[in-house]
């Protein structure tokens, strides 16, 4: 996952509802041995929008899914 850039990060937007998937995806990123990369893994508080853009300028990549679409 992070083999081709060793300065690269994850950054996930924790859900406002209990964090019961965020414990199951943790598990799974434990189970599939990211060993230190796992550091670079990083769950982030639910935000306004204005925070929620901010963030997005800073990524060089962002992956969505169809359901969220960054909340809109």
């Amino acid at each position: 996952m992070f083999d081709r850039d060793p300065d690269g990060g994850l950054v996930l937007i924790a859900d406002p509802a209990p964090e019961t998937w965020r414990h199951q995806l943790s598990s799974r990123f434990e189970k599939k041995s990211l060993g230190d990369a796992i550091d670079r893994v990083v769950f982030v508080p639910h935000m306004s929008e204005e925070k929620y853009l901010g963030l997005l300028s800073l990524a060089d990549a962002m992956i969505d899914i169809h359901l969220f679409s960054g909340g809109n």
